[in-house]
């Protein structure tokens, strides 16, 4: 698609725009700013992971190693996460949760590498659920720069593949949407309870 010169440029950049996107998010996570949900995490840490192995014997490059770098990282903040994280976990949190986990065999007995990569691209989209289920109520408990860069991160991930095709293709592109999609909800959300009246505290009143 490019010269290799360029294609090493726009592989750099996005792993550079990786711990841009990270540190950041790491550290609000630490200092109790940012609630990540360790569901949502833990799957996107394991899928790109996967993903990296199904790339990488499939002509991706070194757009393959900006995917390996996103699980590491992810994996990491969802060991934060279980101590600093989210704490209501519903029904449907560990529904989606199970149901990401169960996909992996799938993964690791089909020959398919496009069935591979379609698999985990649909888990890692359905493992935002979690994170998008507590953002709703609570959508300043998410650092959002982290997604934005993450979106314009795989922007660069997906040019600088080496061989564009499907299966390399894919997965970059839904984590593109996904992000991209996930800031914006976010964003609205904020703006619209930013809109509704806060009721008055009862306690507030009262002396002490």
């Amino acid at each position: 698609m490019f010269s290799h010169n360029v294609m090493d440029f726009f592989a750099f950049s996005a792993l550079l725009l990786g711990v841009v996107a990270y540190i950041p998010y790491i550290h609000s996570v630490l200092v109790e700013k940012t609630k990540p949900h360790m569901f949502s995490w833990i799957v996107w840490g394991l899928l790109p992971t996967i993903a990296f192995f199904a790339q990488s014997t499939s002509g991706a490059g070194k757009s393959a190693w900006v995917t390996l770098m996103t699980g590491v990282c992810c994996l990491f903040i969802a060991a934060l996460a279980f101590f600093k994280g989210e704490k209501n976990i519903t029904r449907s949190d560990w529904v989606v949760f199970l149901s990401s986990l169960a996909i992996i065999p799938i993964y690791l007995t089909t020959q398919n590498s496009l069935l591979a990569v379609s698999l985990v691209a649909t888990i890692d989209t359905l493992a935002l659920i979690p994170t998008l289920r507590k953002s709703w109520h609570k959508p300043e408990e998410e650092f959002l720069f982290t997604y934005v860069i993450n979106g314009v991160k795989w922007v660069l991930a997906f040019l600088a593949l080496s061989e564009v095709s499907v299966t390399t293709a894919l997965y970059p592109a839904v984590l593109i949407f996904s992000n991209g999609g996930f800031a914006l909800v976010n964003i609205l959300r904020r703006r619209y309870l930013a809109l509704i009246p806060q009721k008055p505290n009862p306690a507030s009143g009262r002396s002490h």
